[in-house]
């Protein structure tokens, strides 16, 4: 039977324990890639907005308004350029097929044949844009008693 040495069991604990006080300091240094480094803290002391990547979104861009101005893909404008354009025949209705219709007129002549037709939603919006909106008039009988009260502590 061996024997038991109680000094040498003793070491191997204070070892052991050394070791693992040391881990998280170890471990912690793997993944900061420093054991000593030190923590910066803003303003408000806390860590918040301290990160480089969060520094680099934090300086100023030189933007202008839309981030598209250069490209300028604005739908209205690409409709207006494009409005007096030739219309592709594809798109005509059979009898228009051969005849050198614009963009411009082709519309007008679809919403002119859904008018009569009776779509009631293009008939109202086309009325809207000849005549102008219908206004309603504000009916009501009787007096209104309008009461202004003051503050006096302002």
């Amino acid at each position: 039977m061996r024997g038991f040495d109680a000094l040498s069991l003793w070491s191997s604990v204070e070892r052991d324990r050394a070791f693992f006080i040391q881990l998280p300091a170890v471990i912690g240094g793997l993944f900061a890639g420093n054991i000593m480094k030190e923590k910066q803290l803003n303003s408000n002391g806390n860590r918040r907005g301290m990160s480089p990547n969060s520094r680099k979104n934090l300086e100023k861009r030189n933007l202008k308004g839309n981030s598209n101005t250069k490209k300028d893909y604005s739908i209205t404008r690409i409709i207006k350029e494009m409005i007096d354009d030739p219309a592709e025949e594809r798109w005509l209705e059979v009898e228009d097929k051969g005849k050198k219709f614009t963009w411009r007129q082709a519309i007008a002549k679809r919403i002119l044949i859904e008018a009569v037709r009776g779509n009631a939603k293009v008939t109202s919006d086309l009325l809207d844009r000849l005549e102008g909106k219908v206004t309603q008039p504000v009916l009501g009988e009787g007096t209104i008693t309008l009461k202004v009260v003051y503050d006096d502590n302002d």
